[in-house]
């Protein structure tokens, strides 16, 4: 692989630890570091419900996070097969 072949790729992260109790603080602090960094092109913050909410956007990858472990099997099945529709295509 080259240096001309690697890009940029955008991260989509479902995450339900601590949601309740960190999730504002947390999202303030990673704002400030996005921001720091200079990365607000390619990070944003999308709240909702895993099972109800569309995602928005494509991604070249999803990392999915304390979430499964939570829910029916079927659920869980939902959840993936949500995540795997805005993967970009090869990803």
């Amino acid at each position: 692989m080259t240096s001309e072949s690697i890009h940029p790729g955008k991260l989509l992260s479902l995450s339900g630890a601590y949601w309740e109790t960190c999730a504002l603080h947390g999202a303030v602090k990673a704002e400030k570091t996005i921001k720091k960094f200079d990365m607000s092109h390619r990070i944003n913050f999308q709240e909702g419900n895993f099972l109800e909410t569309q995602i928005e956007g494509t991604y070249d990858v999803v990392w999915i996070s304390h979430i499964l472990h939570g829910d029916s099997p079927e659920d869980c099945k939902r959840i993936v097969k949500k995540a795997a529709r805005v993967l970009e295509p090869g990803a």
